[in-house]
């Protein structure tokens, strides 16, 4: 559920394809630019009266062959999600986008990490 709604989120704000260049919890040989979105754990819940919250994280993570191409590419996607409130009631960074440096094909890597404050439905 959470991958889908975060690729989808993102292949509406024109920033990537799910299945051409955005790809959940893999990282496929091909193609050379991609974004891939892992869950990556979370938080512990928390009982607020009769409410339960939620902190699930992600990992996105970002591929390119042009440095500042891919750069520009991930710090897009930091923008577009960090504060964002149209998916969740929040979206927050963990941290600003790292550089994990060249692939062993020459590609450069990024990545980024999300915490999400989530209701749970009753």
């Amino acid at each position: 559920m959470l991958l889908d709604e975060i690729g989808s989120y993102l292949e509406q704000k024109g920033i990537g394809e799910v299945g051409e260049d955005v790809f959940f919890a893999q990282i496929p040989e091909n193609p050379d630019n991609l974004i891939a979105i892992f869950e990556t754990g979370g938080y512990e819940p928390e009982l607020l009266f009769d409410k339960a919250i939620e902190y699930p994280t992600f990992q996105i993570w970002v591929r390119g062959l042009d440095y500042e191409v891919t750069r520009n590419r991930v710090q897009s996607i930091f923008e577009l999600l960090h504060g964002n409130t149209e998916i969740y009631p929040l979206i927050e960074a963990m941290q600003s986008p790292t550089c994990l440096g060249l692939d062993e094909n020459n590609r450069w890597e990024f990545s980024v990490n999300f915490k999400i404050t989530k209701l749970l439905e009753e």
